[in-house]
């Protein structure tokens, strides 16, 4: 426990192997089996989805719950959350066995926002640009209670010069310390930034050494760079991506020693009006990987999106009525579709632990690449 009385989060390694590793993320009396995906939100919520609905999809079972800080800086605002003197969580109606996990990484915006100025890093709100500190982080984690807190990085892409990337690490590095420092921060992940070999290798030598429970690999955007920077981190670390969200990528980076990843993907596609119905291993699907459903071949197709799913979508209604939904512009059907797949996603990896603890992971991937 912390100071606040907090439940402490611990990471458990369960199996490894060079196809990928299984593992349980411990938060007081839950746990969550990983590889898994975080649900990302706004504002606590994951987009056309309620608390409620959350808990629907995830069975009643223990998740992972992503807040950025863009979605809660300016309101509720700390000061509010310091007058409502209950952790963030309880403001969002999660519930206790929700981890929920805070960062300034926004998985929609790829780009790193840049240092802002010395000792603060910026980030972009709907009302302007903000700036976050060491000890701002701090003061939400003692005010506002969250079960786990990325500490925050200043990053630049490759096409800098090292020099420039080395300055980002540097600052990385000093949040981390300071943040690492305080009694008051419970669940604390730690970031790798660098964008090359050598600036990745100086940044895992300062923040390996650090307390935590996991490390987020911020700028890691491909498998290659996830082996490298893997390979430097304590097997018994979990190991976050904000950055591969797509089911290619998430295969690619549990092959590659991943833990764990944001739900992104499944929400971009129910805001285009399409539908997942990918298989993998355990997880049947259709032989497309998505379905547009603004198709007009659609407008008579009375069967569920994926047979056999379980969610709201599937089993009361039809790809004709979500077909009817988006072309009169009704909210239902980026609800329904956002139902749909973030269940489907949760499916996969559910599958993807299935097929990792049976040895066929690599077997399935082949298969699910050549669809």
């Amino acid at each position: 426990q912390s100071s606040q009385g907090m439940a402490a989060v611990r990471f458990e390694l369960v199996s490894t192997s060079p196809h990928g590793r299984r593992g349980r993320v411990h938060h007081g009396d839950a746990t969550v089996d990983t590889p898994c995906c975080m649900f990302l939100t706004s504002g606590g919520a994951v987009p056309y989805l309620t608390p409620d609905m959350m808990e629907s999809i995830a069975e009643g079972r223990p998740f992972l719950a992503h807040a950025t800080f863009q979605s809660f800086w300016n309101t509720p605002g700390v000061s509010t959350l310091e007058k409502f003197g209950q952790p963030l969580s309880t403001f969002y109606h999660l519930k206790p066995s929700t981890l929920l996990y805070v960062s300034v990484s926004d998985p929609e915006h790829s780009e790193p926002e840049g240092p802002g100025s010395e000792g603060f890093v910026g980030f972009w709100t709907s009302s302007g640009r903000r700036k976050v500190s060491a000890e701002d982080c701090i003061r939400l984690s003692s005010v506002g209670h969250p079960g786990a807190i990325l500490a925050p990085a200043t990053w630049h892409g490759p096409e800098l010069p090292v020099k420039r990337r080395a300055r980002g690490v540097d600052r990385t590095i000093e949040f981390a310390q300071k943040i690492s420092g305080s009694k008051d921060v419970a669940g604390l992940v730690l970031p790798i930034v660098g964008g090359c070999e050598a600036t990745w290798k100086k940044c895992c030598t300062a923040v390996v050494p650090l307390p935590c429970w996991g490390h987020a690999l911020e700028d890691a955007e491909d498998a290659t760079a996830v082996r490298f920077i893997t390979a430097l981190l304590p097997a018994d670390r979990a190991r976050i991506s904000h950055r591969l969200t797509t089911p290619d990528e998430i295969l690619a980076g549990i092959a590659a020693g991943l833990d764990v990843f944001d739900s992104l993907f499944p929400t971009v596609t129910a805001q285009a009006g399409q539908a997942l119905t990918f298989s993998f291993g355990s997880l049947a699907g259709t032989a497309a990987r998505k379905l547009n459903l603004w198709s007009t071949e659609y407008k008579a197709a009375f069967e569920p999106l994926v047979p056999g799913c379980p969610c709201r979508a599937c089993t009361r209604h039809t790809r004709a009525y979500v077909h009817h939904l988006l072309v009169t512009h009704e909210m239902l059907a980026n609800i329904l579709l956002a139902t749909h797949n973030l269940t489907h996603y949760l499916r996969f990896f559910e599958a993807i632990r299935s097929s990792l603890a049976d040895g066929t992971f690599e077997a399935c991937s082949e298969a699910f690449v050549s669809q």
